[in-house]
């Protein structure tokens, strides 16, 4: 099966530039990219190595290592959900998210709903810019014209540049959450853009992972760089 390239609609550039772009405020300043030079590993490839590559790596995988990293990939996912919607601090995320009347901002119990309890597309399309008081500026995935991962970046982008505003969620805990969420939503479009057997599909969660471990990684100093405002 011929395999569509991401390159081609978007995921173009490293990785871990594109989502460290997705978490920063403007005038942060990105790290160095990755190594281009390192060789695609041959046999098996452990999750470790997987989120060390970049986008043009994954896409030279063979058709039986990118099967075999997504077994491995949907487990790990599997496990990342399972822990999300369990937790305490998420069951907490209630009330509104919206566009409706009478909000009142700030309010940490509504932006803790935008943050992680609504998928990208919905936050784009029905809250984004709905409403005053939240910070809504977005680099989208700002240096990589990437319009896969669009929306989960703007997303990732709104729960990077409000949660911390409140002294309560400038935890590592609230962190996760909000990288989970990005995870998840990340996920979500591979799904949606290409069929359950496109090997397409297969590199584009892998790229996800990339961009997952990145926000884990180099997202600390964005996240708290945010001046704490509220409590």
């Amino acid at each position: 099966m011929k395999r569509t390239s991401l390159l081609q609609i978007g995921l173009v550039g490293l990785g871990l530039i594109a989502l460290l772009a997705a978490c920063s405020t403007p005038s942060s300043t990105l790290p160095q990219p990755q190594d281009t030079t390192l060789q695609t590993p041959t046999g098996e490839i452990t999750l470790d190595q997987l989120g060390k590559m970049t986008p043009e790596q994954i896409e030279q995988l063979n058709q039986g290592q990118l099967e075999a990293v997504n077994k491995k990939l949907d487990d790990e996912f599997a496990a990342s959900e399972a822990e999300f919607r369990s937790d305490a601090l998420v069951a907490t995320a209630t009330g509104y998210c919206g566009s409706y009347t009478g909000a009142l901002w700030p309010n940490a119990a509504h932006t803790l709903k935008c943050a992680v309890n609504i998928g990208a597309d919905n936050y784009v399309s029905s809250v984004r810019s709905k409403f005053s008081g939240p910070n809504w500026t977005t680099d989208g995935c700002s240096n990589v014209p990437d319009y896969v991962f669009l929306n989960a970046c703007r997303h990732h982008d709104f729960a990077y540049r409000n949660l911390p505003k409140y002294g309560q969620f400038r935890t590592t805990a609230t962190r996760l959450k909000a990288d989970q969420k990005f995870y998840s939503n990340m996920v979500a479009r591979c799904e949606a853009r290409f069929s359950r057997f496109n090997p397409s599909r297969y590199v584009c969660k892998g790229v996800a992972y990339t961009y997952y471990v990145g926000a884990r990684n180099l997202g600390i100093s964005s996240y708290y760089g945010t001046t704490k405002l509220f409590p």
